[in-house]
């Protein structure tokens, strides 16, 4: 008799799993094409910390949540697991792809409008790890060794590939706009952040060049921006940091200032101007033409309203700020990778940090 009953109940249970198991496969059957299917991206192939989105209102990971897993995981030992989330990411990206294209006379547009904004904030605490562990300077840290950190360099290049064409793709069947004033559009993302001394550096790729002056729709200023870092300063935070050989999570006791804006772009210039920037900062000959290409790192400079001036009226008025761009170096005719521009810039600001503490010993980071 107890063992009716058990098959009794050993039936009952397995019709109810039939059962859920063809309801989720209905449901996964009607899901909209285009959007990430169940287990796609498995929560056992991709640990919390880099899924757990802890990041600020823009998005992006705080400054707490990098020194909280900075030593979490060694990537010597880990670097299979890193670049297994890495494939997983790059397949869903031209699953998504592959998606639109089939799906997208089937489904109205809005049916596909969250589907990129959904894969890039999965996207974000994945790009910030291999940022901060391939990149971030601070006393006492421990480096890793030149391999793992190209390697995760490259794992940063390739991924962010992928997701510009991702964007432009869905840009291109009217989903999204790449428009830089509009505000729901995806002019830039996110690829990153990483922690150098003092400076915390936040990095973003622009999908399509974008005129450095938002107004500048003929191209007056001549400069298009194609990479964007926010840099922010948190000085007294990394002293006591040092000072007390431990790691301080509450950023309240942090000196935050306004971020400096930092910009990669590039410039059409006559052969003789190019040529002499060029020398100016040692770069390679460039060959005899009418006009040149030139690619440099420049920095956003206030221009209007006054940043000096306190009024707050004068902002409430101004319909759109205006700056200008400080040139601080040449790259040359030559467009580089996301990753060598990002070591240029660092360069620039491990050498300011090295000049303003007067250290010494101190090797040009890029």
């Amino acid at each position: 008799m107890a063992e009716e009953t058990r098959t009794e109940e050993l039936s009952v249970h397995d019709s109810s799993a039939i059962a859920e198991e063809k309801e989720t496969r209905d449901t996964t059957d009607q899901q909209v094409p285009g959007t990430p299917r169940p287990g796609s991206l498995s929560e056992s192939v991709v640990p919390d910390f880099l899924t757990s989105g802890e990041s600020d209102s823009s998005g992006q990971s705080n400054l707490g949540f990098l020194l909280k897993y900075s030593d979490f995981i060694m990537v010597e030992d880990r670097l299979e697991f890193v670049e297994r989330v890495f494939r997983c990411l790059m397949n869903q990206a031209v699953e998504l792809q592959a998606h639109l294209i089939c799906s997208h006379p089937c489904f109205p547009k809005e049916a596909f409008v969250h589907v990129v904004p959904a894969f890039l904030h999965r996207c974000h605490p994945y790009f910030t790890y291999l940022e901060f562990r391939a990149r971030s300077y601070w006393p006492s840290h421990r480096s890793i060794p030149t391999c793992i950190r190209n390697r995760l360099l490259e794992l940063t290049q390739k991924l962010c590939i992928q997701l510009e064409r991702l964007i432009v793709m869905y840009a291109s069947f009217d989903i999204l706009s790449l428009d830089e004033s509009d505000p729901c559009g995806f002019s830039h993302f996110y690829i990153g952040q990483c922690l150098m001394g003092p400076f915390k550096v936040s990095m973003f790729r622009y999908c399509q060049p974008s005129s450095f002056l938002a107004d500048d729709e003929e191209g007056l200023n001549g400069f298009y921006k194609c990479m964007r870092w926010n840099v922010e300063r948190y000085k007294e935070y990394l002293e006591e940091m040092d000072a007390n050989k431990k790691k301080v999570e509450d950023e309240e006791k942090m000196d935050r200032r306004e971020p400096d804006y930092y910009f990669m772009c590039y410039k059409d210039v006559p052969w003789l101007k190019a040529q002499k920037w060029c020398k100016e900062q040692g770069n390679q000959e460039i060959p005899l033409g009418g006009t040149v290409r030139l690619w440099s790192l420049g920095q956003w400079v206030q221009a209007d309203p006054d940043p000096t001036n306190e009024d707050i009226l004068d902002w409430v008025l101004c319909k759109r700020p205006k700056g200008l761009f400080k040139l601080l170096r040449c790259l040359g005719p030559n467009e580089p990778s996301v990753s060598e521009a990002t070591d240029y810039l660092l360069g620039v600001l491990f050498l300011h940090m090295c000049m303003k503490e007067h250290l010494t010993h101190c090797e040009f980071y890029g």
